[in-house]
């Protein structure tokens, strides 16, 4: 797979350089990043999230209907190559795979014809805040109380009974068991973006993404004998044997949805129509493994034919990203 690094890199200097007038009032992206990795204990080197992961490679195939959906070449190509990366959430490297109520997820670069297409995905409908100054909010009711070297109950307490929104991912990945693999999860974007026609037909849309294999999961007796890094195991071994193939749909909003507070989900009733199947084939090596290990997947690198909303979240993590990568990098 072709890719082009320097102009990935020149993507994110781009975006680092980002003023929204419109977020006067809240966190920088840098401040966000100094609260991630301070909350980390200020590991270097390593992405404030995300960072334990694997890197792979596939192609995604659209399917038939998707260009009526929107004029993006990833729609409208035949085959699209793929840079993907699995991964955990969180900034320690050394992450258990086997923790409860911590989200799995999966970033796929998509080399279009128009240029690299990114989404970025978890395993769980929901963020944690529905904007950058509720997201600072909670990582500081999280910061550790210097007299304990743990977080302050009461303030922990405090902000959840102040923001209950902040506890649905949580909520929704503790009362589910484990995928068997990161073959076995599904994904969502939790943003909405917009996708647009040949025609000019515009709908709001979020991306839902579902795994072929069947979605196998985990009896905690299962659990208790896997590894802390199962899961990377698991895909070193399946690939390239075992494709994974994941199918991608989008979930059209109706009016009254909320599309820019990534807490929220749409009901299950709205409209949802596939539009391609991503295949994984292979463990990333040489430079797409490079790529994906000094890159950054960026939810606003987009084609003609599919825009981001206004989600504060969204548009601040491209720039957040950025910065991570840079410090990773030096």
């Amino acid at each position: 797979m072709k890719i082009n690094r320097l102009a990935l890199i020149a993507s994110a200097a781009a975006f680092c350089l980002l003023a929204n007038a419109a977020r006067a009032e809240e966190p920088s992206a840098e401040a966000l990043v100094d609260a991630m990795s301070a909350l980390a204990g200020k590991p270097q080197n390593v992405r404030v999230a995300h960072e334990k992961g694997v890197c792979a490679v596939g192609s995604f195939a659209a399917a038939p209907s998707a260009k009526a959906i929107s004029k993006a070449a990833l729609f409208s190509a035949p085959t699209t190559p793929a840079l993907v990366r699995f991964s955990i959430a969180g900034t320690n490297p050394k992450a258990s795979d086997k923790a409860k109520g911590s989200a799995q997820g999966l970033a796929v670069s998509f080399d279009t014809p128009d240029g690299p297409t990114d989404v970025v995905m978890i395993s769980a409908p929901f963020f944690v805040a529905k904007s950058p100054a509720q997201f600072m909010a909670l990582l500081e009711s999280r910061a550790p109380d210097p007299a304990t070297g743990k977080p302050a109950p009461e303030k922990v307490n405090a902000f959840n009974a102040a923001n209950p929104e902040t506890a649905r991912q949580f909520a929704y990945l503790s009362a589910r068991p484990l995928p068997a693999s990161y073959a076995d999860a599904s994904y969502f974007a939790v943003h909405t973006f917009f996708f647009t026609a040949v025609d000019g037909t515009r709908r709001a849309a979020r991306w839902l993404i579902t795994p072929v294999a069947g979605g196998a999961t985990l009896t905690d007796d299962e659990l208790k004998a896997k590894s802390d890094d199962f899961y990377i195991a698991e895909l070193k071994q399946r690939l390239p044997g075992k494709p994974v193939m994941f199918d991608f749909s989008l979930q059209f909003a109706e009016s009254g949805d909320e599309l820019l507070d990534s807490t929220v989900t749409w009901p299950a009733t709205r409209e949802t129509k596939p539009v391609g199947r991503l295949t994984v084939s292979a463990i990333a090596e040489g430079e797409a493994l490079e790529t994906c290990k000094t890159g950054m997947f960026n939810p606003l690198q987009l084609p003609d034919g599919i825009e981001p909303s206004d989600d504060p979240i969204l548009q601040i993590r491209a720039e957040a990203y950025a910065i991570s990568q840079s410090r990773r990098n030096k």
